[in-house]
């Protein structure tokens, strides 16, 4: 049986100054061999994605928009 695999970024590497709301970009790509369905849990109040699930055929990736709003955060590693 084959099985869905999913490369990405792993992490988002970003420094924000408090006040600041920055916009990147996190890859996912289905290197499995069917469809893959796939979600991003709710983490954090000040994390917000331009779509949060979806499905990926083989071989296909997609690129979601992660937005970081620091305006509510305290100074910190996050």
């Amino acid at each position: 049986v084959d099985e869905a695999m999913v490369e990405m970024n792993t992490s988002i590497d970003v420094n924000v100054v408090r006040g600041d709301i920055k916009t990147v970009n996190f890859r996912i790509k289905n290197i499995g061999g069917q469809r893959m369905y796939w979600y991003i849990e709710d983490y954090a109040d000040w994390l917000s994605y331009d779509v949060n699930y979806g499905q990926l055929e083989v071989g296909e990736e997609s690129v979601i928009k992660v937005t970081l709003d620091s305006r509510e955060m305290n100074n910190g590693t996050y």
